[in-house]
């Protein structure tokens, strides 16, 4: 089974006429096998440049600025496929890059006319796709800042799920280190070489003996090494796998590529030498100038004072040794000055990242600042809501109750109110006494039961108070009265997690037991202060009866 790859590099017009084959290739050698492409080359083309102009008018009114000539306009992406894969699959892949990257595809085509040829003349063919689209997105930015490494693995993995193919080695998950990747046209010239001069083993381990020969002169005249014992020893495993591997392509590979990665060190190693050498030349120049500069600047001065001094006494010519000095501190002076520009310029960088740096980490307490508050605010408001909510329940409760009892007192009292004369009164006084002493006793029983409430309640709260010094001196954590349930737990959990859940949901109970006998203490206090109306008011009552009933009686007489 083959392993899923995309490729994403910057693309060129001319690959619309390769992919629809409107331009003969050279690695076509299955003719018969067909190509696949939805549209042709001047199609993509046409409908690349009016996309580009819209999103370069977009780029323009956002920036104020016409595209720079160097922006990557046109991107190109190569991906692995299977006998079996059509345009179809392919095209999925497109609609990923398009939903994500907000750029236009404008070209899909399947090749299955290319391939190579192996040692022994065996056609193999090389079933591959491309994807053409634009380099700019939907607001006229580039497309290619967002191709970071981060979406490159993401992308890697959606094509092996979308052409359900085995994913290649995730590289950010393993401690290997990460092969560099040959350029499509780099591979095809190898290749081409490989087969067309089959290169033998004997060759091959002759170049690796040649190679390790020229690292071996190379680091031999420097003082700072530039090839490693970790670079012999990869040398060394290259050689060792042309014993193990029956198919040499991978061996010829791994070589080639390491041989690129030596001569471009070396090369950068000569440019380098080259670069320092003319650095010399220009310093010495320099200070050849500044030796000639200051010799110009005492004969002006001698020509000044000349002038202003008609007869000048002739000065003793300088001592060797003070223009030795002079020359000595000018040369100084030119060696340290580079130094000390950069020392300078590198001094203002790191104050100006470290400014940056303390705006950022400022701004990162704020908002972090504000995030807590603004989740403890949220939590307390979650507490008050459901206490509310609690007490909401619980006074409608104990307003119907109120509600019954009130009925049945006016019920009592519009009996109490029919005519006192009638010859049943001193029963209906009887009854009212017996009601308010039954008021009375009630209220005694509710005093009771309020009392007995109010010591509960302490109670409560001085169990409370110990289970909090406990968790203190248990946890060693500070907990203020003024913690709420969620901040104490907060504060709990950093320590031990697992064994205060208990004690923590012990803690809660009796809080809402506490809130609920503190309601419970107003309701029946109210209902005191009620009933404690009613007996005054009955009480009154019962004195106008009595009032009444000695006119009556007194009326009577006469």
């Amino acid at each position: 089974m083959a392993v899923s790859s995309i490729h994403i590099e910057a693309g060129k017009l001319g690959y619309c006429y390769h992919n629809t084959r409107q331009r003969a290739t050279k690695n076509s050698i299955f003719p018969e096998n067909k190509v696949e492409y939805d549209n042709s080359a001047e199609d993509a083309i046409k409908i690349f440049r009016d996309e580009l102009k819209k999103r370069e008018i977009l780029y323009t009114k956002r920036t104020g600025k016409k595209l720079h000539s160097k922006t990557i306009k046109h991107l190109s992406a190569i991906i692995n496929l299977e006998k079996h894969h059509t345009i179809e699959d392919v095209k999925k892949i497109a609609e990923f890059l398009e939903k994500e990257l907000g750029t236009k595809v404008f070209q899909v085509a399947v090749h299955r006319d290319e391939g190579w040829i192996d040692e022994n003349n065996i056609k193999h063919v090389n079933y591959h796709g491309h994807i053409e689209f634009l380099g700019l997105d939907e607001e006229g930015r580039s497309v290619r800042k967002k191709l970071d490494r981060k979406f490159l693995i993401q992308l890697q993995s959606k094509v092996a799920e979308i052409l359900k193919m085995k994913r290649g080695i995730n590289y950010s998950k393993t401690k290997k280190p990460r092969p560099k990747r040959l350029d499509t046209y780099e591979y095809k010239k190898y290749a081409k070489d490989l087969y067309t001069e089959k290169i033998s083993v004997k060759k091959l381990k002759s170049e690796i003996s040649e190679l390790r020969k020229m690292m071996i002169e190379v680091n031999k005249d420097l003082v700072d090494k530039l090839f490693t014992k970790e670079d012999y020893n990869r040398l060394s495993k290259i050689k060792q796998k042309i014993k193990k591997t029956v198919d040499l392509d991978e061996v010829y590979a791994d070589f080639y590529i390491f041989k690129t990665e030596i001569k471009k060190r070396i090369e950068d190693l000569k440019n380098e030498n080259e670069s320092l050498k003319k650095k010399e030349d220009n310093d010495e120049m320099l200070y050849n100038l500044l030796i000639e500069n200051k010799k110009l600047k005492k004969e002006i001065k001698k020509l000044k004072e000349e002038n202003k001094n008609p007869k000048p006494v002739p000065e003793p010519e300088p001592k060797r040794e003070e223009i030795k000095q002079e020359e000595k501190a000018v040369k100084l002076e030119c060696v340290f000055e580079p130094f000390r520009l950069k020392l300078l310029n590198l001094q203002t960088e790191y104050n100006n990242l470290q400014t940056e740096y303390n705006d950022l980490e400022d701004k990162y307490n704020d908002l972090k600042q504000e995030n807590d508050d603004l989740r403890d605010e949220n939590n307390n408001l979650k507490e008050e809501k459901s206490d509310l909510e609690s007490k909401i329940s619980t006074l409608e409760s104990e307003k119907q109750n109120l509600n019954s009892k009130i009925a049945e007192l006016q019920k009592n009292s519009s009996k109490s109110s029919k005519n006192v004369f009638e010859p049943m009164y001193e029963i209906k006084l009887q009854k009212l006494e017996k009601e308010v002493e039954d008021l009375k006793d009630e209220n005694n029983d509710l005093k009771k039961e309020n009392e007995e409430l109010k010591k509960e309640n302490t109670n409560l709260k001085n169990f409370f108070e110990k289970q909090r010094d406990w968790l203190e001196k248990t946890f060693n954590v500070k907990i203020n009265k003024t913690d709420t349930v969620y901040q104490t737990i907060v504060k709990l959990v950093d320590s031990v997690k697992s064994s205060i859940e208990q004690t923590i949901s012990k803690i809660e109970e009796l809080q809402n037991k506490i809130r609920t006998k503190d309601n419970r203490i107003s309701e029946l206090e109210k209902e005191v202060q009620l009933k404690d109306n009613r007996i005054s008011e009955l009480e009154k009552e019962i004195e106008e009866l009595n009032y009444q009933d000695m006119q009556y009686n007194s009326g009577f007489k006469f």
